[in-house]
């Protein structure tokens, strides 16, 4: 089952785009699942196998030189999502990674009117653009829907 999740962001950063890309992947899961996510953001991916969100906890959302970290509302709310499943970040260079970059680079989003043509929609450009591949997977079915 793959479902492709479309969503625009006016005045929002790569960084922040990366980050709700990968919140509306796990919020779209309705059952506790095993959850690898791809994606080609270092800074998503690192912030968890580098251990830096760790880090910023420990120091009450301060980084390096006591700096405040950027985007907490997000990183908050993908910690929250994320304690529902086991959560697995690789970063991703295949080609269908690549593609739907392209995609969400070029704005493109699927119509989703309910007039049966699901035709191909090109919006106006956001500032932020991200594109990330999860697969899931739950007992018993091996697959985890996702919410309806």
């Amino acid at each position: 089952h793959t479902k492709e999740l479309s969503r625009g962001y006016t005045k929002a950063t790569n960084n922040r785009m990366e980050l709700m890309a990968v919140i509306a992947g796990l919020e779209a899961l309705n059952l506790p699942c095993t959850v690898e996510v791809y994606s080609d953001s270092q800074y998503v991916v690192n912030a968890f196998n580098q251990h830096w969100v760790d880090g910023w906890i420990k120091k009450s959302w301060k980084r390096g030189k006591n700096e405040p970290v950027k985007n907490v509302d997000l990183w908050k709310r993908l910690l929250e999502v994320k304690s529902r499943h086991q959560v697995t970040f690789d970063v991703a260079d295949n080609a269908e990674l690549l593609q739907g970059r392209q995609r969400a680079d070029n704005g493109a989003e699927r119509d989703d009117d309910d007039d049966g043509d699901d035709e191909q929609v090109i919006r106006p450009q956001t500032q932020g653009k991200a594109f990330i591949l999860l697969h899931a997977s739950a007992p018993p079915y091996n697959r985890c829907p996702e919410r309806l």
